[in-house]
């Protein structure tokens, strides 16, 4: 599935929106001219490509995307593949310090870096537009919680105007391993069922350095 903007109600099946390119992104471009008001503009056609998508950005984020079963899985699609082709790139913020260091631990993270990705420390931010802002006019796909106008670091009010669509990690991951070529994890042979169990370490809370302001 994927919510295309400007709202978490507004799915597809990833399927049935690359068969129905043109008719659903012009309905997307008809709401961003509604909420830019005039103040900017938004452009999804000009990112067909031979018939299909091309998106610019990828996120796993946030306590929704981030969790060690989505970021495993991410590393599973991307392992021995590059995510990078010149106009997309892959961030992945762990949901917390304990994920962070079981995906260290069993190699999910090396795994992600070999592809290209980049891996943040644990932040909410990609949620509410303070990491990874899209770029003006790009298309984001992410595992996060939010798409709503100005959340996701759009600011039409200021002339920049972005997409962000929400998806799930393993999709984006297949979307990253094509080259951002946007792609459902069901065109991937993978087992999903097989990823390892997830056991909490607080050492990293116990070590804390915290500042007192």
């Amino acid at each position: 599935m994927i919510a295309l903007p400007f709202h978490p109600s507004n799915t597809y099946e990833i399927d049935e929106l690359n068969a129905n390119l043109e008719d659903i992104l012009r309905e997307v471009e008809k709401s961003a001219a509604e909420v830019a008001g005039g103040r900017a503009e938004l452009h999804l056609l000009d990112k067909i490509v031979d018939g299909k998508l091309q998106v610019q950005q990828g996120v796993i984020a946030g306590c929704a995307g981030g969790n060690f079963t989505n970021v495993v899985n991410a590393a599973k699609v991307l392992k021995g593949k590059s995510c990078g082709d010149g106009d997309f790139h892959l961030a992945v913020y762990p949901s917390s310090q304990p994920v962070m260091m079981a995906l260290a631990d069993n190699g999910a993270l090396l795994d992600l870096m070999g592809s290209g990705a980049i891996i943040r420390t644990a932040f909410c931010g990609p949620c509410f537009g303070a990491g990874d802002t899209p770029r003006n006019g790009g298309l984001s796909i992410r595992h996060t919680t939010r798409n709503f106008p100005n959340r996701e670091g759009s600011k039409p009010g200021q002339g920049q105007m972005s997409a962000v669509a929400l998806m799930d990690a393993r999709s984006i991951a297949a979307t990253a391993a094509n080259g951002g070529i946007l792609t459902s994890a069901t065109d991937l042979d993978v087992a999903w069922d097989e990823a390892p169990a997830y056991a909490f370490d607080d050492s990293a809370y116990k070590t804390l350095s915290l500042i007192h302001i």
